[in-house]
């Protein structure tokens, strides 16, 4: 995110009172629009203020406020993710599904949307959303017959925090993987061999597991 003196007034997405949302058609019904720009590529998303600012707390203490977002109705998030935004722009507007096809193997890559999806939701303290992110993973994952690789690992316990239901969601289809026989020996060995351990030293899956954890 680019520095402005909303994104260091408070902790982005910091609690606040229950907000009681309107019914979404409502929201509809003004003409106050605010724009989004994502990204290194600044993808642009053009969004209703209030339903916004209702439904997350940091954009309420952005836009409603004398920053300069509040004044231009203009924020920049440069460093976050275009394609976890956009799933959280489905959220927003009570829409978030996959529709990806779980048959095509070259698409089972878009499970990990979700867990991108669940680290922006986190990071703004949008506890609602994280469940529904990790909602989203688990039915992928089945659908999908999806397995994680070493770069997923690696993702996951590279960001976000130390302790959390994500990296515990991963450490599961890492396990899966190890006792699945179904699973491709190539990405099981990839993992593996990520993870610095010889055939020699691997006696069970959870040494596999905590050297992941080490190395990653």
């Amino acid at each position: 995110m680019s520095s402005s003196e909303a994104s260091t007034s408070q902790t982005p997405g910091a609690p606040s009172d229950k907000k009681k949302l309107r019914p979404t058609n409502e929201y509809f019904l003004s003409t106050n629009m605010v724009e989004i720009y994502v990204g290194e590529e600044r993808k642009l998303w053009v969004l209703h203020e209030d339903l916004l600012c209702d439904r997350i707390d940091f954009f309420a203490s952005a836009f409603k406020s004398g920053f300069k977002e509040g004044r231009e109705k203009k924020m920049d998030l440069e460093e976050e993710d275009p394609e976890a935004f956009g799933l959280l722009v489905d959220w927003i507007y009570g829409r978030l599904e996959c529709t990806e096809s779980h048959q095509d193997p070259l698409r089972e890559g878009h499970v990990m949307r979700w867990a991108k999806l669940w680290i922006l939701a986190d990071k703004w303290r949008i506890k609602e959303l994280t469940c529904d992110a990790l909602e989203c993973c688990n039915e992928c994952v089945y659908l999908a017959r999806w397995c994680p690789d070493a770069e997923d690992v690696e993702f996951v316990f590279g960001n976000g925090p130390e302790s959390s239901p994500l990296r515990d969601w991963m450490l599961t289809e890492v396990a899966m993987v190890a006792f699945n026989p179904h699973v491709e020996i190539d990405k099981f060995t990839e993992l593996k061999h990520r993870a610095m351990l010889p055939q020699a030293l691997y006696p069970t899956p959870t040494m596999l597991l905590m050297v992941i954890l080490e190395e990653t």
